[in-house]
């Protein structure tokens, strides 16, 4: 009997059971689950700042200080004009360049700064445009970029007919100025003109007509008694032709010198004539 306790309180004394230390490991679990989501959350928040504010930085535009000069070359004045001003340029006139081809009145004739390169914002720049204004007398003002569109005439041919049987009330918008010019056409007659027939010009363009006024003439000089030499060099110097026939010498005359010519002296011969000169042997 003595290998059993006496004292029964050792098997009614209360022992800890596994059921306590478990509810012990989840309750420090949960404290360390609720720990790590907090911590979580508090990253989330940072990092989602952050990124907020990535994302505003990178979508607000930086100041351009340059812009790329576009090819405008035979574009209409008005769509260079928009295409340069969008791209920061400032376009301070336009200057036209006299052409009398109506189909490019209007078009950009030249670049005005070297396409594909870069220029600060805002550099200004002058259009050279088409149009029937001298390119060195116009600066536009204007925003209107056509020309203004002036009246035409055409010109006549007028060559061939007499000078003084035209009527020129039928070309009134031409100023008409004439000048002589020697030919071997009829006096009188007209032989050319400044301006091609057939070119449409403004009214009031000046037309120059060449008048004839017969074959370029001179002066037969008087060479006899001359030496041959000296005397050819006369003539020729005249623009008129020698011709030289050797005449026979009886000795009463000094050998070389002329004897006779034809033409006489003093008549009035066309240049490029031939003067015969008779000379002693």
């Amino acid at each position: 009997m003595n290998e059993y306790p006496n004292n029964l309180q050792v098997y009614n004394h209360p022992r800890r059971g596994c059921g306590s230390v478990f509810l012990g490991m989840l309750a420090a679990l949960g404290v360390i689950a609720i720990v790590a989501v907090g911590a979580w959350l508090i990253l989330e928040h940072r990092s989602s700042n952050t990124t907020e504010q990535t994302s505003t930085t990178q979508l607000q535009p930086q100041a351009r200080s340059e812009a790329m000069m576009p090819y405008v070359v035979n574009s209409q004045s008005e769509v260079a004009r928009a295409l340069l001003e969008q791209d920061g340029f400032i376009v301070t006139g336009y200057n036209f360049y006299r052409t009398y081809d109506k189909d490019r009145w209007g078009l950009v004739k030249e670049q005005p700064l070297e396409a594909g390169k870069n220029y600060p914002i805002g550099t200004e720049v002058e259009l050279v445009v088409w149009g029937e204004e001298s390119s060195e007398s116009v600066l536009a003002t204007s925003k209107t970029l056509a020309p203004a569109v002036e009246a035409t005439v055409t010109i006549p041919n007028l060559i061939g007919q007499y000078y003084d049987d035209i009527d020129f009330s039928n070309y009134p918008g031409l100023k008409i100025t004439k000048e002589a010019e020697h030919s071997n056409r009829p006096t009188g007659m007209i032989v050319g003109q400044s301006i091609d027939a057939g070119t449409k010009v403004p009214e009031t363009t000046h037309l120059t007509l060449f008048i004839s006024s017969g074959p370029d003439k001179v002066t037969v000089p008087d060479v006899i008694g001359q030496n041959s030499d000296d005397a050819t060099v006369r003539v020729e110097a005249l623009k008129l032709n020698v011709k030289i026939v050797e005449e026979t010498n009886d000795g009463n005359h000094e050998p070389g010198t002329v004897k006779s010519m034809a033409p006489a002296a003093g008549t009035s011969v066309k240049k490029g004539e031939t003067v015969t000169i008779w000379v002693w042997r």
